[in-house]
């Protein structure tokens, strides 16, 4: 079977490698990668040889044509469907949930796709934005389908065992940042800011130490999450993926954009932020995150994931 893989930029990696490394040798893989776009993350800007590399290692041929050209199966993330670049069809489009990008005007969220969702609240949200389309739910985000490697690699990095990740602090929200990172650094924990690579200047928080976008595979944002004790978010939608891999996220939701983001139900890692009662409620996650398992997927959810989405074993 021919597998081939839409990318736009490095930030895809982290959900479409784990699904490469996954594929065995008997199926051809191919990656159409954009070279136009000038954004912080592409290979107009950062370069294409680390792309090649990463794709070459996991046997996939990173081909000259930016534009699907058809076959089985395509693989993309939402955001950067390949319905409008494709120049041939294919039996199958699979798109992967980032974040809450089919909010964007700009999306292709499309019936043609199997939507893959990381929890059953966004997939109930995006199945009522738009009817009738397909939607599956793994049981566990492709992006973290390396934990316990990613775990390893964070060691190895000198990431302390007593931290906490701390996801993109919006520059308007800098009172309540602080209020948040000295609740933590009162417990004794160490806070560790992950910012974009597109938000180079930040406010610098005492006690508190930064990571950017450098790596992008293992990704500095998947590999933080599954070394720290857990992670705190102002208005992202991190927590999607993060907490359906059993990692708690603590959600204060800010903005006013960020509370319409569909918010998972009954998962005990999910916790609405209180910045009145901040102390006990670090204390009480940093305690109950304890307790987590950091294993890689294991083989009968990936054969569930190809057969869902694609139809058949891929392994």
């Amino acid at each position: 079977m021919q597998i081939d893989f839409l990318i736009h930029g490095y930030t895809e990696l982290r959900y479409l490698l784990p699904i490469a490394e996954r594929i065995g040798d008997s199926h051809t893989k191919r990656a159409f990668v954009n070279r136009r776009t000038s954004k912080y993350n592409t290979v107009a800007t950062l370069g294409e040889q680390m792309m090649f590399n990463m794709l070459q290692d996991r046997g996939v041929e990173m081909l000259p044509d930016e534009h699907p050209t058809g076959g089985d199966v395509i693989f993309s993330v939402e955001g950067v469907t390949p319905y409008a670049e494709m120049r041939g069809n294919y039996s199958r489009i699979v798109s992967l949930q980032h974040g809450f990008d089919y909010f964007n005007p700009k999306s292709h969220l499309d019936q043609r796709a199997i939507s893959v969702l990381w929890d059953q609240a966004s997939a109930s949200q995006i199945s009522e934005m738009k009817p009738g389309i397909v939607t599956y739910v793994p049981r566990k985000p492709t992006t973290f389908w390396n934990s316990r490697s990613d775990l390893e690699f964070a060691r190895q990095a000198g990431i302390p065992k007593k931290s906490a990740l701390i996801y993109y602090p919006d520059q308007g929200f800098t009172k309540e940042t602080a209020l948040v990172i000295d609740a933590i650094v009162r417990a004794g924990i160490s806070p560790i800011i992950k910012q974009r690579a597109k938000h180079q200047q930040i406010q610098r928080y005492p006690g508190a130490s930064e990571v950017y976008d450098r790596i992008w595979y293992p990704s500095e944002s998947i590999f933080l999450s599954v070394s720290t004790l857990f992670s705190v978010g102002f208005g992202t939608a991190a927590y999607a993926d993060v907490c359906a891999s059993g990692i708690d996220f603590i959600d204060f939701a800010l903005p006013d954009y960020s509370r319409l983001y569909a918010k998972p139900v009954g998962v005990p890692q999910f916790h609405v932020g209180s910045l009145s009662e901040i102390d006990a409620q670090i204390s009480f996650v940093a305690e109950s995150s304890r307790h987590r398992s950091t294993e890689n997927v294991d083989d009968s959810s990936v054969q569930d994931f190809f057969l869902k989405t694609v139809g058949e074993d891929l392994g």
